[in-house]
């Protein structure tokens, strides 16, 4: 971990954010290390982070692998996004739900949507009779938390800035904050700990790690499968440079990463406050991604 800690050391301070926290994943062993710093200096106390858009395969992902028996092929195309909705829409708290019950599926060329995500979530739950959450949440660490129960915002980090003020233990997504419930696009938190313990979790109950990578290998041109997303450039994905041809992970717009060589069963979890200061310019954090990546998987860190 020395090379891994001499870098973030030394890229931390050139970056729009003063949080990150790491881990790296070794699936045959169960296992995992990490490192974290907050305020530009390495800690021992776990942070919480907004974990964004990873909230997609940790619910609609693990609902797939645990749940396949109700899944039909508008399902299917609701998962890989490639459903035909349009990316995003500002939704209502009181008629969202009426609204995306509204859409029409049909199968189209990949275009990674939030609606298509909150589609999903619907349907899903049409079919299990009660609330996504209900039926999920057993599979994830405990500490793997929806913001809404969060008892005490203090450990959490800051990622922007709402209405005048500080985002600290609310979600940033503007939509599942205007919603205010449970969203299968956005909405959980959590520890760097606790999400590489999930991980390992769904890993032991749902052999994820060996199901997503045979998908992958099977549908190698596929941007998503089954609810992950894929580095399909290995020379340029944010995933960092690797030979894995079917590595899967997903980002997250806070700027969190989760990455997976499925054939040497080892990935890396990265979660960082990107978006403290302003979140449209990702030069820094993208370069960070990769190099971090790259190093990871030299396997000599």
């Amino acid at each position: 971990m020395d090379k891994l800690r001499e870098y973030c050391l030394r890229e931390l301070p050139k970056q729009n954010f003063d949080s990150l926290a790491l881990s790296i994943i070794d699936f045959k062993s169960e296992s995992f290390s990490s490192l974290e710093f907050f305020q530009g200096q390495e800690t021992l106390q776990s942070k919480v982070f907004d974990l964004a858009s990873l909230t997609k395969p940790l619910v609609l992902g693990v609902s797939f692998l645990s749940r396949k028996d109700i899944f039909n092929q508008e399902m299917h195309l609701l998962l890989e996004h490639r459903s035909g909705l349009k990316a995003w829409a500002r939704l209502s708290s009181l008629s969202w739900r009426s609204y995306i019950n509204s859409l029409s599926v049909k199968p189209s060329q990949c275009l990674y949507s939030d609606l298509g995500a909150l589609k999903l979530q619907c349907e899903l739950e049409k079919k299990l009779g009660g609330r996504l959450k209900d039926s999920i949440q057993n599979f994830w660490d405990d500490d793997l938390i929806f913001w809404k129960d969060l008892l005490d915002s203090s450990d959490c980090v800051e990622t922007g800035f709402r209405r005048g003020g500080i985002i600290k233990g609310e979600v940033h997504d503007d939509n599942a904050f205007n919603l205010s419930e449970f969203c299968s696009h956005a909405g959980l938190f959590s520890t760097i700990h606790s999400l590489s313990k999930t991980l390992l979790l769904l890993e032991d109950q749902l052999s994820f790690v060996s199901v997503v990578g045979k998908e992958a290998l099977k549908n190698s041109q596929k941007r998503f499968v089954l609810g992950w997303d894929r580095s399909l450039d290995p020379s340029s994905s944010l995933s960092g440079k690797h030979e894995c041809p079917n590595m899967f992970g997903h980002l997250g717009f806070t700027g969190t990463s989760i990455w997976i060589d499925p054939q040497k069963r080892r990935g890396y979890v990265l979660l960082t406050n990107a978006t403290q200061h302003y979140w449209f310019e990702r030069g820094g954090l993208n370069k960070m991604r990769r190099d971090l990546g790259e190093l990871i998987w030299q396997e000599d860190c």
